[in-house]
């Protein structure tokens, strides 16, 4: 499993050294999954001009695009085969998460608050073990058809993805129908784009400028994977491919981490809607779609493989926050704790 991302982006290691293993190698007891939490809601600053991207509003200054193969840096530097090609201080405004706030988390991370959009169904898991973190995340699953009302102004993410217990970065390869029009224009209303994307601590956020555009049905491979440590930072990677079309190549980033994060949220799954998804017919699919995804490989802190049980979660159950306030279609989110598929369905 882990050949197999380090192989799509084998490039994306030149200029670093490897050793050293995740920040805590304390012995992993039995992870247990936790259920979502309902918090009280902020008051939203003024958003004019902001922009969706995977899983936040955001500052459209604070969203770049950079070259495939790209390591990320936790300081905002951006460097290419070793050479620092760019560098971004930390956004001056704090995004907005449209991802779930995790309990213990309240007041610690913006949320985006009654009348955002965000995530509608997801598979996930939350590593409880003290000190307990995961490793890698890697996973496939198939190419949903186009929603069959296109170019009206939705936005549609489909991925899976890792985020820390502090809920300030997230790793994932995302598939996306419609336009975000910062950080160089990414994505399409006529066909899929599929991307890395990752947050950085400083609320900055990048994806490749290397898309593919995969056919619905393909089946795509995509996660994120701890790499080695070096010099106090973590090197992750961050990628995918379609494995039904190996001629579009794969999209692929490095980016670092602190030692200090603790990797303990995992998702297999997530179908997010942002911007203006009006009606079920700007879901994939419209209503009758389904999409399939294999059970996830899963390294734990030791990079050892473990099978960690998996929760189900779709609106309109109020089960995340900020609650999702799209039209409710026939979302469900169903599969098997130790194994899969799971079906995402809308």
């Amino acid at each position: 499993m882990r050949t197999h991302l380090a192989a799509i982006g084998a490039v994306l290691l030149m200029g670093f050294g490897c050793g050293g293993g995740p920040s805590d190698t304390d012995s992993l007891p039995v992870v247990k999954s936790s259920s979502m939490h309902v918090v009280s809601t902020p008051v939203q600053p003024d958003t004019s001009g902001w922009v969706h991207v995977p899983g936040a509003l955001v500052n459209p200054d604070c969203v770049h695009a950079v070259p495939n193969g790209s390591f990320i840096d936790v300081n905002g530097d951006v460097k290419l085969n070793g050479q620092l090609i760019a560098h971004y201080d930390a956004c001056p405004t704090k995004p907005l998460l449209t991802r779930p706030i995790h309990p213990g988390n309240e007041g610690k991370v913006s949320q985006a608050g009654p009348g955002s959009t965000g995530w509608v169904e997801l598979i996930f898991n939350h590593n409880t073990s003290p000190g307990g973190q995961y490793a890698a995340l890697t996973t496939t699953f198939t190419v949903p058809q186009p929603p069959p009302t296109q170019c009206d102004g939705q936005l549609i993410f489909l991925f899976p993805a890792q985020e820390p217990e502090s809920q300030d970065m997230i790793f994932q390869p995302v598939l996306q129908w419609g336009v975000t029009g910062a950080g160089g224009t990414i994505g399409s209303c006529t066909q899929w784009t599929y991307a890395a994307w990752t947050q950085q601590p400083g609320g900055q956020f990048f994806h490749s400028t290397t898309s593919i555009s995969p056919a619905p049905g393909d089946v795509l491979f995509g996660g994120e994977e701890f790499e080695f440590q070096q010099n106090g930072t973590e090197v992750w990677g961050i990628g995918g491919n379609d494995q039904s079309n190996s001629s579009l190549g794969s999209v692929n980033l490095l980016a670092g981490s602190s030692t200090s994060e603790q990797w303990t949220w995992a998702y297999a799954a997530v179908l997010e809607s942002q911007g203006a998804a009006n009606s079920c017919a700007d879901f994939p699919g419209g209503t009758s779609g389904s999409n399939l995804w294999a059970y996830p490989s899963v390294l734990d802190q030791n990079g050892n493989p473990t099978t960690p049980p998996f929760s189900s979660c779709a609106a309109p159950t109020n089960c995340v926050v900020p609650e999702y306030s799209g039209p409710f279609c026939s979302f469900s989110a169903s599969g098997s704790q130790f194994s899969g598929p799971y079906t995402l369905t809308f």
